[in-house]
């Protein structure tokens, strides 16, 4: 005597209709759900209304510090840290004081795209016609031999000449309109004031925002 009933072919395709009817069901609502975002299921798809997005670190915007740079009512010029984002721009410059067929310098000014100081602009702005300093740019120094070489005078360490590290220099220089990189930049008091060389700078410290 069996103890069960064999299953008639019938009944299995009655159970193969009742699974695909299942199936059917479910891909029509998920249809039904992502019918208003056309590129469901890709990762570039942009997140729907309620959604939480958390972007990458990529995609998150960097936020400047906010510096000291100031004018001093009592000390009448501007002086303190200056937080900045921009890129380089290289222009051909001769040589100061001299006559003749001049010697040619390639001097990089920094044109400032961003700044937490609303001093800046007041300073570039006091200060129009100055030959390291523009409209939207800050003069750097001088490039030589991939270094971003400048002098600078203050009251508080006098004249002094710099070169920025070969990897800060190569950070600043490779920086674009579309890619550009932050700079903290700090004016000292300056000094009893001469003639300003080719690659001379109104900023003592140039260090690069992480």
């Amino acid at each position: 005597m069996e103890c069960c009933s064999k299953k008639s072919p019938l009944h299995a395709i009655f159970s193969l209709i009742v699974v695909a009817l299942i199936i059917g069901a479910g891909v029509y609502f998920w249809q039904t759900q992502n019918k208003d975002r056309p590129c469901a299921g890709s990762t570039s798809c942009p997140p729907s209304s309620g959604e939480m997005f958390y972007p990458s670190p990529a995609e998150e915007e960097d936020t400047l510090l906010t510096g000291s740079f100031a004018y001093s009512e009592t000390l009448y010029d501007y002086y303190g840290t200056l937080f900045v984002r921009g890129y380089p721009e290289l222009v051909e410059v001769e040589e100061a004081f001299c006559t003749g067929a001049c010697p040619l310098h390639t001097y990089v000014f920094f044109h400032v795209l961003e700044t937490t100081s609303p001093a800046l602009t007041d300073y570039l702005t006091a200060n129009l016609g100055n030959s390291f300093l523009g409209e939207e740019s800050i003069g750097l120094g001088c490039l030589e031999e991939g270094l971003i070489v400048y002098s600078n005078d203050s009251a508080a360490y006098g004249f002094k000449s710099f070169s920025l590290f070969p990897e800060l220099s190569e950070a600043i220089l490779n920086a674009t309109q579309e890619d550009p990189i932050a700079l903290k930049l700090e004016r000292f008091m300056p000094g009893a004031g001469s003639g300003a060389p080719t690659c001379y700078s109104h900023f003592a410290i140039v260090e690069l925002v992480e």
